[in-house]
């Protein structure tokens, strides 16, 4: 069965709780946060890098996720209203075609 995640418009404080189910998740299912602290904040929001890889599938097969958290396979991230919250793998862009490269 699914795990239900519900947005009731900007009620997480912080608002990465919401993402947290899903970060969980991943910890659980051979996963590993990349930086010191779990939620770092930027000038746009909040962002977790995992250090593997995220199972897109897997967050797929075991989350109904609301309209305002997106999947990003091209990214490798799972993001909260545009960019509020992220749970991302660490990423680089390609100086030659500005294109993604994940590590892992």
């Amino acid at each position: 069965m699914k795990q239900k995640i519900t947005d009731n418009g900007y009620t997480y404080d912080p608002e990465y709780m919401i993402l947290e189910p899903i970060l969980e998740f991943l910890l659980d299912n051979v996963n590993a946060v990349d930086t010191a602290a779990r939620w770092e904040h930027h000038s746009g929001g909040w962002i977790c890098v995992m250090s593997y890889p995220i199972d897109f599938e897997l967050i797929r097969a075991n989350f109904d996720l609301p309209r305002s958290i997106k999947i990003n396979e091209y990214y490798g991230s799972v993001d909260y209203c545009l960019g509020t919250a992220i749970i991302r793998h660490k990423t680089e862009l390609d100086p030659d075609t500005g294109k993604p490269v994940l590590h892992g």
